[in-house]
């Protein structure tokens, strides 16, 4: 066997391997021949079926699986005398099928993965924000638990205007692109979030604040639909009837003992260990995104030029075709088939989209993940998936193992995993970095406020 290797580019490279025609014979033969001691065929003794007839039932495979075995022995030779770590799948050159009196040649291109030089941990400063839980924080959270056991009444006050954590009662009229798509009285809506849906409509509740009880709202929403390039158009008018507020209840031992806390003491003090609990996560998450940054910027990195412009090619192929069919179903509808220059739209589409640059960052945390994996040792367990699937299960009321099952299905339990194995190297990198306690600025407290509430 002679290998032959060819560098496209200092990380692509094409392997041909070449083998002799009487060595193409000879493996052939031996696979005949271990054929033969295996296979059961009728009217013949186990070892004594003639090659003639195994050729005509086994041949294709037989030739098939010899090409394997020589592409196997050449790439297992050539990547450890070179001590090569190939990325992705190798992408085969082979003219024609082997033929047992020829020689046989076949080419394989492999992209290596790029070198790397991590820097020293121990240099690398991260800054931690000071966790504290305030008093109006708690006051805040105490409220809000008042407000889980009140009893919604109407708002008496004709002045009262409609605010954050109202539920609103009113009739509603929805026009989908000028066409009736939902006419009824007394509808509620409930304004304890930014957003509210109307049947699968996704609404802004910034329109419902600030009204009072007799005012008509009218505003306009784009539903989008993936895969349309004509996004349906909902017009919506919504007279308030009626504004609910919850009447707070005491803080008595009744209202104590629904939150099973003793006293207000030990309410507060729950609320305090469940908001720290929480910032402590937060600030956590932030320390792990800041040392993946501060690793990819202190590491050199060769990008693999070729292995990206690949990449590149086959995201381009699906998005082209994907819009093409977009461009001429519109088109069609509006009867303009004959005044459109199909190809230029799509081109123009193409390079409205930063693909090169997404790809790359893609692929550079990719490679750094792997690389950080082997340094670090660090593996992923069936437990450790399943324990970081459980919040899933909690929230969608299904069991771990049928929510890993469609994941699998997906194809998206791969980036469940890369997710999993990012926070467990800065975790492990985190016990080796230069920690620098700052107070959190005011923009800081008040999102982990927000996403708190």
């Amino acid at each position: 066997m002679e290998i032959k290797i060819n560098s496209i580019d200092s990380l692509r490279k094409e392997i041909t391997i070449h083998v002799p025609a009487a060595k193409v014979e000879a493996k052939i033969k031996e696979q005949y021949k271990e054929l033969q001691q295996n296979v059961d065929i009728r009217g013949f003794r186990k070892g004594h079926v003639p090659v003639s007839i195994l050729e005509k039932r086994y041949g294709d495979d037989v030739l098939e699986n010899v090409e394997k075995r020589f592409l196997a022995e050449g790439m297992e030779k050539t990547l450890e005398e070179n001590n090569w770590d190939v990325m992705g799948e190798p992408i085969i050159r082979q003219e024609k099928r082997i033929d047992p009196k020829k020689d046989f040649t076949v080419s394989v291109v492999v992209d290596l993965h790029p070198t790397m030089e991590l820097p020293d941990f121990a240099t690398l400063e991260i800054t931690k924000e000071k966790v504290e839980v305030t008093e109006e924080e708690i006051d805040t959270e105490v409220q809000e638990q008042r407000k889980r056991f009140g009893e919604w009444a109407v708002v008496e006050d004709e002045n009262s205007v409609t605010q954050k954590g109202d539920r609103v009662i009113g009739n509603i009229v929805v026009l989908k692109d000028n066409e009736p798509f939902l006419d009824e009285e007394n509808y509620e809506i409930n304004l304890e979030s930014d957003t509210f849906w109307i049947k699968d409509l996704y609404v802004s509740s910034k329109d419902f604040f600030g009204k009072k009880t007799g005012e008509e709202i009218v505003t306009e929403v784009t539903k989008i639909v993936d895969g349309e390039e004509d996004q349906p158009n909902f017009h919506i008018t919504f007279k308030i009837l009626d504004i609910k507020r919850p009447e707070l209840p005491e803080m008595n031992q009744e209202f104590f003992d629904n939150l099973q806390v003793k006293d207000l003491e030990d309410l507060r003090k729950r609320i305090h260990d469940a908001l720290l609990y929480s910032k402590n996560n937060y600030a956590e998450q932030a320390i792990e995104g800041e040392i993946w940054d501060a690793v990819l910027k202190n590491s050199s990195y060769e990008a693999p030029v070729s292995f990206i412009k690949d990449r590149v090619e086959e995201i381009k192929l699906d998005f082209c075709e994907s819009k093409r069919r977009e461009i001429l179903a519109k088109a069609e509808k509006e009867g303009n088939l004959d005044n459109i220059d199909i190809d230029a739209e799509v081109e123009e589409a193409w390079k409205k989209e930063d693909v090169q640059a997404v790809v790359e960052e893609q692929i550079k945390n990719q490679l750094f993940l792997q690389k950080l994996s082997n340094e670090l040792n660090v593996k992923i367990s069936d437990r450790e998936i399943n324990d970081f699937l459980q919040k899933y299960a909690y929230f969608e009321q299904r069991p771990v193992a049928q929510i890993r099952k469609a994941l699998e299905e997906s194809g998206r339990l791969d980036h469940i995993i890369m997710q999993i194995t990012k926070r467990k190297i800065c975790q492990r990198i985190g016990k080796h970095v230069k920690l620098v306690e700052k107070e959190a600025t005011t923009s800081k407290k008040e999102e982990t406020a927000s996403t708190e509430e």
